[in-house]
């Protein structure tokens, strides 16, 4: 199984090869789109066999709001299913990388869309992995990020779920995996908890698979094997959000020591008995209805083509998919919004925007039209945008918002493109921010894990503050910020020297030009009265630590940019230099993140 994690911008590429012809699928060959509550699936198999593969996933998803039931089940994107007749007809569309490995399925999760695949007659059942890759990305969309191991713990605890004619079964007993604990070196549990994804436990295959193994088993554990642990793993998982060091949240959820639990586990592992729950489809919501119809063969181009899109290094055979479905059927215009993707993803930027522009002239422009050809006019009005903004930069900007919006309008769980919207008004020197704030603010609920989206919703609520006179980053120094009782100890001319020299800090700090108006600080300071100098270091030390956050926040972004482009050697270099350089925690904690991620993605490639 592969994961491609969702990220702000669509992945980019470079290069154009010259691509060698592709086989198109067969005319005769009938496609149909069956659509569930949740789902949407594509197949060229029996209406009878995707529905009931559908139905189990509604199940499955029907389960974890049960357990949850504060849950409201985000999906900031789509989930498409492309359930294929046999494994041969799946074959040229599985990823390179994983046909030798005889995998029966596979999911691709992206910034705009999950892909799942598998085949109706299978030798091995391929839906453990669809589960698992589904669980991750349901855990990403639900929750604020969790620890490594829990988060692959849970993935493999459910993966085993299974649907019969009467009721949903979850935590059923893996055992491969108990026959591995059981011969295996488990990991101690300290060492266990502390796993990042660039950790050389997880980037070794045997390893790895025991990290998965005692992942899930203690997860098994905890909510399965011994009720009273369970509420002690919720305030363990809690205490180490609100950034509780992880020996102290252990120690205090748990009150004992990780050797205990330990011996806990290693008895688990080695016992013979392993509860699972059973949930009678009456206790569940579970949506039933569905709806099909036929595919044309232009349209079935066009999703095969998006499927083949959505894989690395498979742009030259998306291309032909798009290209065959617009001859095909010229009102395919998903096909011309594809042909912009791939024309992006090679920088082709030109191309991209007539591409899009095309798909949104035709008015039938799906979502993701909208949100590309804004983050195209993003790209080119930030290549020499000035501060403050002339008055055809801001008719630019209109205009991606505009786009952004429909895009939103189109489909309002798309969170890339509120966020997108919300960072739209970092831009701005002076500005009514309340919409980029609501925006950030409903992306930040679709996507709880994703960090960025949480700092950029931050900055910007610290500019709305700094508009309406309150402290924000870097902090107004204003022009008489003195406590009441220090200025009753300055003399009139003191306070006049003051005044003017931070007016002239503040006018560089409105210009933008955060290094000058630390140097006016520092001669101001320099050249001051004795009886203001104290006052002024005192701002001094302020501003400089705002300047350094603001510092931190522009590389941090920076190095996205460089993620974005795929060049991730240049981005781990980025993303190591803000961790360990940022002063702010948030921040630096956000790039270790983005850090370990991009490493684990170098050592894949």
């Amino acid at each position: 199984m592969r994961t491609a994690a969702g990220v702000l911008l669509l992945l980019l590429v470079g290069g154009v090869a010259t691509a060698d012809p592709v086989e198109l699928p067969s005319r005769a060959d009938k496609w149909f789109r069956l659509q569930t509550a949740n789902f949407t699936v594509f197949s060229d198999t029996t209406e009878s066999r995707a529905r009931e593969i559908a139905l189990d996933l509604e199940r499955l998803r029907a389960v974890l709001l049960y357990i949850r039931k504060t849950l409201t089940a985000n999906s900031p994107v789509p989930t498409y299913l492309y359930v294929f007749k046999r494994p041969a007809t799946m074959e040229p569309y599985m990823p390179p990388d994983l046909r030798a490995k005889n995998f029966g399925g596979f999911f691709q999760s992206t910034d705009d869309g999950n892909y799942l695949a598998l085949a109706a007659s299978w030798n091995s059942d391929p839906r453990a992995l669809i589960y698992n890759g589904y669980l991750h990305y349901f855990l990403h969309a639900n929750f604020r990020p969790q620890p490594l191991w829990y988060e692959d713990g849970v993935a493999e605890f459910y993966r085993s779920f299974r649907a019969t004619d009467t009721e949903a079964q979850t935590g059923l007993p893996i055992e491969e995996y108990i026959a591995l604990l059981r011969t295996a070196k488990m990991i101690p549990l300290d060492q266990l908890f502390a796993v990042e994804r660039g950790s050389p436990v997880y980037t070794n295959d045997l390893t790895r698979d025991v990290f998965f193994a005692e992942s899930w088993a203690l997860v098994h554990y905890l909510l399965r094997g011994k009720p009273e642990r369970t509420p002690q793993l919720a305030r363990f998982l809690v205490a180490l959000q609100d950034g509780t060091p992880r020996d102290a949240a252990f120690h205090e959820a748990f009150q004992m020591d990780y050797a205990e639990l330990f011996a806990e586990l290693f008895a688990y592992v080695r016992g013979s008995r392993y509860n699972y729950a059973r949930i009678p489809y009456k206790d569940l919501a579970v949506p039933t209805e569905s709806r099909v119809e036929p595919l044309s063969y232009a349209q079935t181009l066009f999703r095969l083509g998006d499927l083949l899109l959505h894989e690395n290094g498979r742009l030259d055979e998306a291309e032909q998919y798009f290209q065959a479905a617009l001859q095909a059927d010229p009102a395919v215009v998903d096909a011309e919004t594809g042909l912009g993707v791939v024309a992006l993803r090679r920088e082709q930027y030109g191309p991209a925007a007539e591409h899009f522009q095309k798909a949104i002239a035709s008015g039938r422009a799906d979502y993701r039209a909208y949100y590309y050809d804004a983050q195209l006019g993003m790209r080119e009005l930030f290549k020499n945008w000035s501060w403050p903004a002339s008055a055809e930069e801001r008719a630019s900007l209109e205009a991606v918002r505009a786009s952004l919006r429909k895009s939103i309008a189109l489909n309002p769980n798309y969170a890339e493109a509120r966020a997108e919207l919300g960072r739209t008004y970092m831009a701005e020197d002076a500005a009514p921010l309340d919409e980029g704030i609501e925006a950030l603010t409903t992306a930040s609920k679709l996507l709880p894990s994703r960090q960025d989206v949480a700092i950029d919703l931050v900055k910007l609520k610290q500019r709305r503050d700094e508009q309406a006179g309150a402290a924000a980053q870097p902090p107004a120094i204003g022009p008489t910020p003195l406590p009441g009782s220090r200025v009753a100890q300055v003399s009139e001319s003191a306070q006049k020297d003051h005044v003017l020299g931070v007016d002239s800090v503040n006018a560089l700090l409105k210009q933008g030009k955060e290094d000058e108006a630390v140097a006016a600080m520092e001669k101001l300071v320099a050249h001051s009265h004795d009886e203001m100098r104290a006052i002024l270091e005192d701002e001094l030390v302020k501003l400089k630590a705002g300047v350094a956050r603001n510092k931190a926040m522009h590389a941090y972004n920076a190095a996205i940019a460089l993620y974005n482009r795929r060049d991730y050697a240049a981005a781990l270099a980025a993303f190591e230099k803000v961790a360990t350089g940022s002063p702010d925690a948030d921040i630096a904690r956000a790039a270790r993140e983005k850090a370990t991620e991009v490493r684990s993605l170098l050592k894949r490639n």
